[in-house]
């Protein structure tokens, strides 16, 4: 396992921009179409001609069950059409009245009001889920250089201790690739230090014997870093 702070920064700012670019061309997709139909789309009420419905496997092994909706209704022109409406609600029957609109140029595209707000329903909350998740990536980037500066300061002007290696520890409130991040424990006088998480190769060279040199603010001692350069 490569080092999981990069693994959660990578995964978090690929599904940020994944769900961020989603969210804006449903936007893009549900206003576009809303003008195109303002300009050239023809009023009318049609019913629900039938409900088809499918499965399909999650993937963990569920099945869910979902539908597609066809309408019916006649042009100015006395075409009866019947095409699929781009949604489903749980409140829809065979036979139901629906009002939507028609493309005067191509009758079997249609739109609804109903379309509209789904898709910018869909535009605010992947692009909300977006922003969060690359918010959050750039949050911890900063933090790591913040970290970064500090272990220079405590290397510089810290207080060093040998620490007696007690174990390799899993981080059980962090999950990744399926796997929980792992840590050095190490202690001194009473006190447990922790490492940063560990790569797969530096678990695999560890020997619990021995100590690991810790450094330590002179000021305040919950400020640390447990060395690992070093470590064997």
């Amino acid at each position: 396992m490569k080092n999981p702070i990069h693994q959660i920064i990578i995964i978090m700012m690929l599904v940020g921009v994944g769900f961020t670019v989603a969210g804006l061309a449903a936007g893009w997709y549900g206003t576009t179409e809303k003008n195109e139909f303002k300009e050239n789309g023809v009023p009318v009420t049609a019913r629900i001609h039938n409900l088809e419905e499918y499965t399909s496997k999650t993937s963990d092994g569920n099945t869910t069950t979902s539908y597609n909706v066809y309408v019916s209704f006649v042009t100015r022109d006395n075409e009866e059409i019947i095409t699929k409406l781009n949604y489903y609600s749980s409140s829809m029957r065979v036979g139901q009245s629906i009002d939507i609109m028609y493309h005067k140029d191509y009758p079997y595209n249609i739109f609804s009001e109903k379309t509209a707000s789904v898709f910018m329903v869909l535009a605010f909350v992947f692009t909300g889920c977006g922003l969060g998740m690359t918010t959050g990536a750039i949050i911890i980037i900063f933090k790591q250089i913040q970290k970064k500066k500090l272990q220079k300061r405590l290397r510089d002007t810290g207080r060093v201790i040998r620490a007696s290696k007690t174990g390799i520890v899993e981080v059980t409130s962090i999950t990744v690739n399926g796997f929980h991040p792992q840590v050095l424990e190490a202690e001194f006088n009473g006190t447990v230090y922790r490492s940063r998480y560990l790569t797969m190769k530096e678990i695999e060279k560890i020997s619990l014997d021995g100590t690991v040199d810790v450094y330590v603010d002179r000021e305040d001692e919950k400020k640390y870093f447990v060395d690992l350069e070093n470590v064997k």
